[in-house]
């Protein structure tokens, strides 16, 4: 079992979102702390479209590799931030590749060439053609195993592709084998 500390880019919760704004130092390296020391294997960063979004990625994982030397799980639809992320990141992590609306077979083509000749690894959530998460157990595997296969067109063994499976309420991440 992987467990990737989520909290710190939770801007759902105001304090966290009031602090990302004012860039509060102090707030995140102890919020950081508390993640490290909580158990978690990753520590999740979050990029996002919004205006000086890289700028604003590059100031978490810096703070973060301050207070934790845990590899990165960074969040993000946007490949430069990712590409940003992966060149600050002091040691190989996840990449999470944050949608669920584009198709599964256009992954490969965004995100796997990022995984070309180094040691990250990225986790995905297969979806249909529609681009939304398939509706049973059979398409999930179906789409799954594509995403897989798709990885060893780039040379990347499948231990480093992870599934991301959203059922309900609840996100169950494994590899697929």
């Amino acid at each position: 079992m992987i467990i990737i500390g989520d909290g710190l880019c939770n801007t759902i919760r105001s304090e966290i979102s009031d602090a990302m704004r004012r860039r509060d130092t102090d707030f995140f390296k102890r919020l950081t702390k508390q993640i490290d020391e909580s158990g978690a294997h990753y520590i999740r960063v979050i990029g996002t479209g919004a205006e000086k979004a890289g700028e604003r990625l590059e100031w978490l994982i810096n703070l973060v590799q301050e207070v934790t030397d845990k590899p990165l799980s960074i969040c993000c639809s946007d490949m430069d931030q990712v590409a940003l992320g992966m060149k600050l990141a002091h040691k190989p992590g996840i990449i999470r590749y944050r949608t669920y609306t584009i198709r599964d077979v256009e992954v490969p083509a965004m995100v796997y060439p990022l995984l070309v000749d180094n040691d990250w690894k990225v986790m995905v959530a297969p979806v249909n053609d529609d681009g939304k998460v398939p509706a049973d157990a059979k398409e999930m595997a179906e789409k799954g195993v594509a995403l897989i296969q798709n990885a060893g067109k780039y040379g990347i063994d499948p231990e480093r592709i992870f599934m991301e499976y959203v059922q309900g309420q609840f996100v169950i991440i494994g590899r697929l084998r």
